[in-house]
């Protein structure tokens, strides 16, 4: 696993999670928020079930990325 500290940690480690690691029955929306439930559980539990939840439809992955970057540096990391 690639060390994830800052926001654009996160975006490459979710593209190289997706090219490498992920289950390849994922979708980019499944592998990034599952990816995020590793690394900040805070946010995902913020993310789950909102309009902006990727997990079933990667047309909501650009309102989730907006979100996890305004947010990444609330709280503790």
């Amino acid at each position: 696993m690639i060390l994830v500290s800052t926001f654009s940690d996160f975006v490459g480690a979710v593209t190289h999670y997706i090219e490498n690691d992920a289950p390849y029955s994922w979708r980019a929306g499944q592998a990034a928020f599952n990816l995020l439930g590793r690394v900040r559980p805070d946010l995902v539990g913020l993310i789950s079930g909102s309009d902006f939840d990727p997990f079933y439809t990667d047309a909501n992955l650009p309102a989730f990325y907006d979100f996890v970057m305004r947010h990444w540096n609330d709280g503790e990391i």
